[in-house]
């Protein structure tokens, strides 16, 4: 297994599947740019940023997503599952290579932290897991959050109301105190998609899953100037506060959902101190990346597939990218009643906030092939018959939906569309994909395939 950022770059250099280049880059736009043009294609290190590396786009596609936790792609999904619903102890160690370096004298805008679009408000930090504690029960969170950066030592951050982090912090904003916060950068694969998970309960610690997907103790060490621990191999952490009662504009950003999200007025972060490794590696997503989604998508499955198996006789779940990996979910069932189907809809908009369409067929369809799905629904779905609309839900960043009088958030429709094979009569006799009872090896007949 992988326990830090380095030992994954040698992994995909070693199987030929690295982008080096050594030529000086600009964080502002000429990155994202680069990233953009090889979306997907391999794992990209910039060696020189402000005279820094910066590495992105490990998990572009869902067989490096499985290879970097060290599982092949069909054991991906029962692999992750298994890591949520069995989190193991994590092991506190004294010393580790985050802290080769450690300064109160820094400067945030010497980071290589990039400006990725022409109407972000500035550079933002978009790899950064945010590590917190309960302030009343101490029990650590691990999430993602946007970060802009402000000036040589303030950070802004969008935390949306429902997350856990943000309770933690309206605890200690109600005391008229700030919480204390690690920032992470440059993890370990097994902590980068424990921080993904959703539907972890609020009193499970996500580096505890972040071992069970490691396969032993996750080593942290303590941070010098907050009581926070970190993963050890960590490249960079920025030791800080999220202080209370403070707001300031943050954002627009080019977010997900594949347009900027708005400026708000968001918490503030100071940064107190910084601990990296020697010649430290900062980490990037580009947003808006088939690596963005497949981050956001890929930790959401195997939740909405457990909740469906309690229902239906669910075979596999999927997030497309066309759908930010969080708003469209396709979903394969082995039908055995006429409403099973609908079922599978209500119970699958019921797993995940953001979930806004659902498409629902049967075992025989590919659901990672959108031809394959677009002929389910074609042939096997009637808009009268197999739609269900259901209006003014809780939704998350939806561009298209409005916010609420409270402004805690989205209000949405959403929508299934059940494209399995009926039972009931009067429908056709025979959803029968045709077959040819022939197998065939093409390297007996043509050349070079």
């Amino acid at each position: 297994m992988f326990e830090d950022i380095r030992s994954l770059i040698k992994y995909f250099e070693e199987k030929n599947d690295l982008i080096r280049i050594k030529k000086e880059v600009d964080p502002k736009f000429e990155l994202a740019a680069i990233s953009k043009k090889l979306d997907g294609k391999s794992p990209i290190l910039f060696e020189n940023v402000k005279n820094q590396k910066v590495v992105l786009g490990f998990f572009g596609t869902r067989e490096r997503i499985a290879s970097s936790l060290g599982v092949n792609i069909k054991e991906l999904r029962d692999y992750i599952l298994k890591a949520v619903e069995n989190p193991k102890p994590v092991k506190i160690v004294e010393d580790g290579p985050v802290k080769e370096n450690v300064t109160k004298n820094f400067d945030l805008r010497d980071l290589p932290i990039p400006t990725h679009y022409e109407k972000d408000a500035g550079p933002y930090i978009t790899c950064g897991v945010i590590i917190a504690k309960d302030p009343e029960t101490g029990i650590r969170n691990a999430s993602y959050h946007r970060m802009l950066l402000k000036d040589k030592d303030t950070l802004g951050v969008l935390i949306n109301g429902w997350r856990d982090l943000m309770k933690y912090y309206k605890k200690a904003e109600e005391k008229d105190s700030p919480l204390e916060i690690a920032i992470c950068i440059g993890l370990d694969p097994s902590t980068l998609f424990a921080a993904a998970a959703t539907g972890v309960p609020i009193e499970v610690d996500e580096l505890e899953i972040a071992s069970s997907l490691l396969g032993k103790p996750m080593e942290l060490v303590r941070c010098e100037d907050v009581d926070i621990e970190v993963p050890a191999n960590t490249e960079i952490v920025l030791e800080g506060e999220i202080l209370p009662k403070v707001r300031a504009p943050e954002g627009p950003f080019a977010d997900f959902t594949g347009i900027y999200d708005i400026q708000r007025d968001n918490p503030i972060i100071k940064i107190k101190e910084i601990m990296h490794r020697d010649d430290p590696i900062y980490q990037d997503i580009l947003p808006i990346s088939r690596e963005h989604l497949l981050l956001g998508a890929v930790p959401r499955e195997p939740v909405m597939y457990k909740a469906l198996k309690k229902n239906v006789n669910v075979q596999d779940v999927h997030l497309t990218l066309g759908g930010c990996g969080r708003f469209t979910a396709v979903i394969s069932i082995k039908k055995e009643g006429e409403c099973e189907g609908r079922d599978t809809i209500l119970t699958a908009l019921s797993t995940q906030r953001d979930l806004k369409h659902v498409i629902v067929v049967d075992d025989d369809i590919d659901i990672f092939d959108e031809r394959d799905v677009e002929w389910a629904i074609t042939t096997r779905y009637q808009s009268d018959r197999d739609t269900i609309v259901i209006k003014d839900l809780s939704g998350s960043l939806d561009p298209s939906g409005r916010i609420d009088a409270r402004k805690l958030g989205i209000i949405t429709a959403k929508m299934g569309m059940d494209a399995t094979k009926s039972f009931e009569e009067g429908t056709m006799r025979s959803y029968e994909k045709p077959k040819i009872p022939f197998e065939v090896d093409l390297k007996k007949y043509v050349e070079d395939r």
